[in-house]
């Protein structure tokens, strides 16, 4: 099994062939929580899993929009007006594909994916 890319935080999802999550019997702790992304060119990626390697499709009913004064560094924020949970402000950092919220500058255009396509089928919050 090659390793490769272990710097970079996001995949195209269409050179990803599968991923692997550890199962939930396993004891986790944050050092052993890896996941194996198989690759289209035949190699894996052992890692931990961060905002921007979650891959959020575009749909029709994305909202895109500047971000505007007083919302800088604050995507808490913005998920707070938009869907009213503050705590789904990763969901836009990785949609806008930003592995921090110093990316989340005022002026920068983002998507903010509409509600209803986390939680249907193929969402990132469909379980």
């Amino acid at each position: 099994m090659a390793l490769t890319n272990l710097g970079k935080t996001w995949y195209d999802p269409s050179q990803v062939t599968g991923v692997i999550q550890p199962t939930e019997e396993v004891v986790q702790d944050r050092y052993s929580s890896k996941t194996n992304l198989s690759l289209i060119d035949g190699n894996t990626v052992i890692r931990n899993m961060r905002i921007a390697d979650i891959y959020i499709p575009e749909s029709d009913g994305d909202t895109v929009r500047k971000i505007e004064a007083g919302e800088e560094y604050r995507p808490d924020l913005v998920a707070y007006r938009q869907y009213n949970n503050p705590m789904l402000a990763w969901v836009i950092l990785s949609a806008n594909n930003m592995k921090s919220l110093f990316e989340f500058k005022v002026g920068k255009i983002i998507r903010i994916p509409e509600i209803t396509s986390l939680y249907t089928e193929g969402g990132v919050l469909n379980r």
